[in-house]
């Protein structure tokens, strides 16, 4: 089995008039036995929301290289309890070293981890990002985004967050595979012509029509593939 990762961001029209930096962040891992990618959309509407979406990446692939063999493995609910702990307390102390408020440091989360052996894949996602899969020409909507009744986004930074983790642990079989952490400023495009990207796993002609789309959102995604 061969892991290709491939990641976009893009600062949104409204972020480059303001003056102000993309709030997302993206990262990936791949050691011998699993490989994983992390994505987190940094709320505007807090202070530290991009600081927040990098320590969130950063305590996810830290997890990933460290407890893999253990963590992953844990039933879902559990899973979710432990991770959106281990979430909340990377903000909380980032928040007591800063001297900022917690509910400054808004977020939100999504993660693909993939065990090479076994095709044993867990897929999480926290708000509104959205998690596709990709596999023979057919796109699917694995995880779909979500808001609260406010219809708000759940962020890392609140507590019981780990209610509003949403966990899915299916099996990736033999054959090409990819899955993709889209930010809700790619989904809420719309275009049909980035839905056939996607679908085509086309993924620099996907970048170039983001680029010409000028979304006013920051605009991110990171693909793990399984060849």
């Amino acid at each position: 089995m061969s892991i290709l990762f491939h990641s976009f961001t893009l600062t949104g029209e409204w972020h480059r008039q303001q003056g102000a930096a993309n709030q997302d962040c993206v990262r990936c891992v791949h050691t011998p036995e699993c490989a994983a990618a992390v994505l987190s959309d940094g709320a505007s509407g807090c202070r530290m929301g991009r600081r927040a979406a990098q320590l969130v990446c950063g305590a996810a692939v830290r997890l990933v290289e460290e407890q893999s063999k253990n963590f992953f493995h844990l039933p879902e609910k559990k899973l979710a309890w432990l991770l959106g702990e281990h979430l909340l307390y990377t903000l909380e102390c980032a928040a007591r070293a800063d001297g900022i408020p917690l509910d400054e440091y808004g977020c939100t989360f999504s993660m693909v981890y993939l065990e090479i052996m076994t095709g044993r894949t867990v897929l999480i996602s926290l708000g509104d990002s959205a998690v596709f899969s990709v596999r023979e020409g057919t796109l699917h909507t694995e995880l779909a985004p979500r808001r609260d009744a406010q219809d708000q986004p759940v962020l890392a930074c609140d507590s019981g967050l780990h209610k509003a983790l949403h966990i899915r642990t299916l099996h990736t079989g033999p054959g090409a595979c990819s899955y993709i952490l889209a930010t809700d400023g790619l989904w809420q495009l719309e275009d049909p012509k980035i839905t056939q990207a996607l679908r085509r796993q086309d993924l620099p002609a996907l970048d170039a029509l983001l680029i010409r789309a000028q979304p006013q959102d920051d605009c991110s995604y990171i693909a793990l593939t399984q060849t």
